[in-house]
């Protein structure tokens, strides 16, 4: 799954409640880093910074909470690093 094309998450998330229909957790723990000062980001890389680490995650989110939220049990885990 490619967290950096937010277009294809919905229809990703759709086939793995259909692989998964048992499906009550989800562990949030891809993303990407970048090192050095933010002034030496350029718009486009602190776009996809956000992009993958941020939105991609909310969007992964939204799309999730609907099922998971009519079982008895669910959980969202997110993590957060850097090497």
């Amino acid at each position: 799954m490619d967290l950096g094309n937010l277009d294809t998450l919905p229809g990703h998330v759709k086939s793995l409640r259909t692989a998964y229909p048992d499906l009550d957790a989800v562990i949030f723990a891809a993303g990407m880093g970048q090192f050095g000062s933010l002034e030496e980001f350029s718009c486009s890389q602190i776009q996809q910074l956000m992009t993958v680490n941020f939105t991609s995650q909310a969007i992964l989110t939204r799309e999730l909470l609907p099922g998971f939220r009519k079982k008895t049990r669910s959980d969202m885990i997110y993590t957060v690093g850097k090497s």
